[in-house]
């Protein structure tokens, strides 16, 4: 607040920034050539601030926006497993709920086998004649986030377990456990370091080759559960 002219703003307290917009609770610069990531500066006619966290630069891997857009978008070809209501034919839906921006991932299902675990989707894991590689993350499991947009549709009694699998790496599961329990859309931001196997061992971002999204009644309630997701995205801070 209170950005009013004159305005000036550095990164490392000395690399002056350009201005390109200034108005009342706002300031757009351009980051000077070189900058990365550290400190901001700002200096402004009510005083200097400095920035109380670290500006950082980001890389954005698109896994599937179920729009046709994204490494991962040939959305016909996820598998569908347990006790789910849809498949590939009808599991990427544009209404019920209203959507969050175009097509997204929609599943729903109900605990018939009294075992928790329902079911869900999973990014395929290579067809016939394909080779199914690693996301080509770069970035440790501190400074890599999976991010998503999500919605119940109303069914706050819904827990969902996202999966990671690596290539040439670990075998087993690397899971991190939430429930969806919003009201409508909401953005989620996930760090990989908090995807974990059954050693407590972390994934290893480099080798993720496999995301799954599966549902879970961990209430026993027996009611059907829903999970909406769309814009998978891993985020690299760089």
């Amino acid at each position: 607040e209170n950005f009013f002219e004159p305005v000036e703003v550095f990164f490392f307290d000395s690399v002056a920034a350009q201005i390109l917009v200034v108005a009342e609770d706002s300031v757009v610069v351009v980051v000077p050539t070189g900058i990365s990531q550290g400190f901001v500066r700002l200096n402004a006619n009510g005083g200097t601030s400095l920035s109380p966290q670290r500006f950082f630069t980001a890389r954005s891997i698109l896994v599937n926006d179920f729009d046709g857009g994204g490494l991962r978008a040939e959305t016909n070809k996820w598998v569908f497993r347990g006790s789910i209501n849809q498949n590939a034919s009808n599991a990427v839906q544009s209404s019920n709920p209203d959507p969050f921006s175009g097509n997204f991932l929609h599943l729903t299902g109900t605990d018939n086998l009294n075992i928790s675990w329902i079911g869900g989707a999973q990014n395929h894991v290579g067809f016939p004649g394909e080779t199914f590689e690693t996301f080509g993350i770069s970035t440790s499991a501190n400074n890599t986030i999976l991010e998503f947009d999500a919605n119940s549709n109303g069914k706050a009694y819904t827990n969902i377990i996202l999966i990671l699998l690596e290539k040439d790496g670990s075998p087993n599961d690397f899971t991190y456990e939430m429930k969806v329990d919003w009201s409508g859309w909401k953005h989620v931001a996930v760090p990989l370091n908090r995807f974990k196997d059954l050693n407590d061992a972390i994934v290893n971002p480099t080798k993720v080759r496999v995301i799954k999204v599966h549902m879970i009644d961990k209430g026993g309630t027996k009611k059907e559960l829903e999970i909406n997701i769309d814009n998978l995205t891993f985020t690299e801070i760089l």
